[in-house]
C-alpha cells in the first residue's frame, strides 16, 4: 500500500517527542538458525505486503520467541522507538467492563482491524535482519499507542 492511504480509512500515525533523535539499535548477534528464521519471517511479511524495503535511519531488532508447538514468533523490539513517541492517553475499558457489555448477547464476532501506518511514518518502524531492512506498512505489535488506536472508533482525521 504505497503512497496515500485509501480515503476514509483510519491510519496510524507515530508522532515523536519534539527534538528526539531517530531510534537506532545496532543489529544483535544471533545464532545462525535464529538469523535464518528472522530472514524467513521477514520474507513472509514482504510477500504478504506487511512490510516494504526501507532506506530509513531508524532501525530495531527482531526478537524471536518459541511457541508451544516449536515454531518461532517474531516481534520487533520497539522499546527505543516507544521511548521517543508522544504517548496518546485515552481511557481504556477494563476486561471486566468489556465482559459486562457482552453479557446477554447471543451472537459474538471478532474483527481483525490492522490499520495501515501513514506513509510518512513507516520509516520509523524499520528493523534489520542480516540481509535487509524492511519497514512496516501496517501497525505491528508492540507500538506504544497501538492499544489506544485499536480501542475504539476513531476518525482518519484524528492524527493518531
Amino acid at each position: 500500500m504505497a503512497g496515500r492511504p485509501p480515503a476514509g480509512r483510519s491510519v496510524h500515525r507515530i508522532k515523536l517527542i519534539p527534538g528526539s533523535a531517530p531510534s537506532f539499535v545496532p543489529r544483535y548477534r544471533r545464532a545462525p538458525h535464529l538469523e535464518e528464521e528472522s530472514e524467513r519471517q521477514a520474507d513472509e511479511l514482504l510477500k504478504r505486503g506487511k512490510v516494504q524495503p526501507s532506506p530509513s535511519v531508524f532501525g530495531h531488532n527482531p526478537v524471536l520467541a518459541k511457541k508451544k508447538d516449536g515454531r518461532w514468533r517474531m516481534g520487533i523490539d520497539f522499546k527505543p522507538l516507544n521511548k521517543i513517541t508522544a504517548k496518546q492517553k485515552l481511557p481504556m475499558p477494563t476486561v471486566e467492563e468489556i465482559l459486562d457489555r457482552l453479557q446477554g448477547s447471543a451472537v459474538y464476532s471478532a474483527v481483525e482491524f490492522v490499520p495501515p501506518i501513514h506513509p510518512e511514518d513507516r520509516h520509523k518502524t524499520a528493523f534489520h535482519t542480516r540481509s535487509r531492512k524492511p519497514e512496516y506498512t501496517c501497525m505491528p505489535f508492540r507500538l506504544v499507542n497501538a492499544p489506544a488506536k485499536l480501542q475504539g472508533p476513531q476518525s482518519p482525521r484524528d492524527g493518531w
